[in-house]
């Protein structure tokens, strides 16, 4: 026996060494936006397209699409979706089909059943990733691979507690464990304040917690020069340097049926611009909201009590 496994033998904490550990590299649903084992995030304005990129995205996913303004398509997947803000049968279906999705891959989590008193509830992080889980299981047990999971919007689905910071933090570290176990890409909707002079970091909707779990984060931004454009911009990336950003309308269009909804059209060529140049906003303003929002970020940090761990 080594003198480090003697070490580890006596010890209470489960450890590694990293010459131990086998590197690996991240496996990308869309490279350089969401990666399969992690937590993204998609935060926007009411009204300006979130849940309907998200959409779009599932189909890609599900038809084994092409990414927008490149040549790069994926292997076709399924794609559970959680919904709380739309119904499947008039909204949510019919986008998936005017945006070309494989509906036969794209699964919607209508609700809970309590099998003690057979109560139907709303799906509950908190307490039903678990359930999550064996829905993942039992379909790849009949080779249905998921590799994308739509949440939207999150804190509808943290029950009374998307405000309080270790609370959410505490939800949210099984939900990152949960991709890393079954290797899905998350990807959470989120509302943003009303505080225009905030840095982007701390408008979104709920605790700080959400931002600072996920290891993306986009903006959905009307282009102050066209109204009729939108922009899908990157705030926070830990996985990749590359801050592209793209753009795309929304377009309306008839089903079969006589059935109206609306599909993304995304443009062919992708975004350099940061999230101030796609407001309009000057420079000083926004280092000025940066700043404000560092501060306000440690304040809020340390008035829920800290990190954990530190």
């Amino acid at each position: 026996m080594s003198d480090k496994t003697k070490l580890k033998n006596i010890s209470k904490i489960d450890y590694r060494f990293f010459s131990d550990i086998e590197f690996k590299l991240i496996d990308w649903l869309w490279e350089g936006a969401f990666a399969k084992g992690k937590v993204s995030i998609v935060a926007g304005d009411p009204g300006l397209g979130k849940s309907q990129l998200t959409l779009s995205i599932a189909a890609i996913v599900s038809s084994g699409g092409i990414w927008p303004a490149s040549e790069n398509s994926m292997s076709k997947s399924d794609v559970i979706i959680l919904a709380a803000e739309d119904y499947p049968e008039d909204t949510i279906g019919p986008r998936l089909q005017a945006a070309g999705a494989d509906l036969s891959m794209c699964i919607y989590i209508d609700s809970v059943i309590e099998s003690a008193n057979s109560t139907i509830r709303s799906f509950n992080i908190k307490k039903d990733i678990h359930y999550l889980a064996k829905i993942i299981e039992q379909l790849r047990n009949h080779s249905i691979a998921i590799s994308l999971v739509i949440i939207d919007s999150i804190t509808a689905y943290l029950g009374d507690n998307s405000h309080d910071n270790s609370e959410v933090r505490r939800i949210l570290s099984p939900l990152s464990d949960f991709a890393i176990k079954f290797q899905v890409a998350i990807v959470c909707i989120s509302h943003l304040n009303k505080n225009e002079n905030s840095a982007a970091l701390l408008r979104i909707s709920g605790s700080v917690a959400f931002v600072a779990t996920a290891r993306s984060a986009f903006l959905v931004l009307r282009d102050n020069k066209d109204k009729e454009r939108l922009s899908f911009i990157p705030f926070k990336n830990n996985l990749a340097r590359d801050q592209t950003g793209f753009s795309f309308k929304i377009e309306p269009i008839q089903l079969d049926g006589g059935i109206h909804t609306s599909r993304m059209d995304w443009d062919d060529e992708t975004v350099s611009k940061t999230v101030s140049e796609v407001r309009g906003g000057n420079q000083n303003m926004t280092k000025k909201s940066a700043e404000t929002g560092a501060i306000e970020y440690l304040q809020d940090i340390l008035a829920n009590g800290g990190i954990a761990g530190h």
